[in-house]
């Protein structure tokens, strides 16, 4: 038995020793329903949920473990990261107990976001039939974000997250707003949920609008999935302002850990009026010189009149 192993079963004979006593009811049915971890491989974490049980009577918990597909909401194959002492417990009406367990961390486990789920689920015994009845009850929901000794999920998340900030319309002073597009695509093992902000700054880097929050409904983006925020903004407000430069600043954090990811795009509609003059003053111009002409071919027409009369 290596050393991995026999410090995994000394830390389930402490659990065995120290778990599952009664405490004063202190807290709501199961606290807390999710947690997260960012651990290494080959780590071994011991950690605890409580459980209090709300009914006037005794009642017997079942405990399982299992790993998890958050995206499908399913329970796979994979072994779980988790391990109990005991898969039922008895806790008296009123009463809180207190359930650890140990996380253990397989040297050979790629890099990426794992999710186990611990469900318990309420046993009810039926006197008179004399048969069990197991009602689905509440569960606690794990993540697992597992990182490279020498390399951090923050670097993970710079280098495999791919962040563009799109203008589809630049628009124009009066006339229409400027439109945009924050695109963000996860490459990496893990699951993020993007947030942070983007700014409008001027030329001189000052705020000129409202920030705009990023993926406000904090939306888990899985591997190899993407999502896309839309925005119409009025970047433009008087003509004045077409000689200016207009910034589109993003601040992009990972949900885990570490500083964020910077992008800008620079706009500017000066070329697009200079062009949209450009054509004014032909267009101008054409219409001049056929009222010109008709001008004077309505005036050779009147002498010729006059001549031959």
């Amino acid at each position: 038995m290596n050393k991995r192993s026999v410090l995994t079963t000394l830390l389930l004979v402490i659990l065995s020793i120290t778990s599952y006593l009664p405490t004063p009811a202190n807290a709501t049915n199961i606290t807390p329903g999710v947690k997260s971890y960012v651990l290494s491989k080959e780590d071994i974490l011991l950690d605890e949920i409580t459980y209090k049980n709300e009914s006037n009577k005794s009642e017997i918990v079942l405990l399982t473990v299992s790993a998890y597909d958050a995206k499908t909401e399913k329970s796979i194959s994979d072994s779980p990261f988790l391990a109990l002492k005991k898969k039922q417990i008895t806790i008296p009406a009123k009463k809180e107990v207190t359930i650890p367990y140990v996380i253990s961390i397989p040297k050979e486990t790629p890099v990426g976001t794992y999710f186990n789920v611990i469900l318990i689920q309420k046993k009810e015994v039926k006197a008179k039939q004399g048969n069990v009845n197991v009602i689905p009850s509440v569960g606690v929901l794990l993540s697992f974000h597992i990182e490279e000794s020498n390399t951090s999920i923050n670097q993970i998340f710079f280098n495999q997250s791919d962040i563009q900030i799109v203008v589809t319309k630049k628009g124009l002073p009066y006339l229409s707003p400027t439109e945009f597009e924050y695109q963000y695509t996860n490459n990496s093992n893990f699951v993020f949920k993007p947030e942070g902000e983007i700014r409008i700054l001027n030329a001189s880097q000052q705020q000129i609008l409202d920030r705009y929050e990023i993926n406000p409904q904090r939306k888990a983006i899985y591997p190899g999935e993407s999502f896309t925020q839309s925005y119409s903004v009025k970047l433009w407000p008087d003509v004045q302002s077409i000689f200016s430069n207009r910034n589109i600043v993003s601040k992009t954090y990972n949900d885990i850990q570490g500083s964020p990811v910077l992008n800008k795009v620079e706009v500017s509609i000066l070329y697009q009026v200079g062009v949209i003059g450009g054509v004014a003053v032909v267009l101008i111009l054409i219409l001049l010189w056929l009222l010109i002409s008709w001008i004077i071919s309505a005036v050779r027409a009147k002498k010729t009149k006059e001549s031959t009369e």
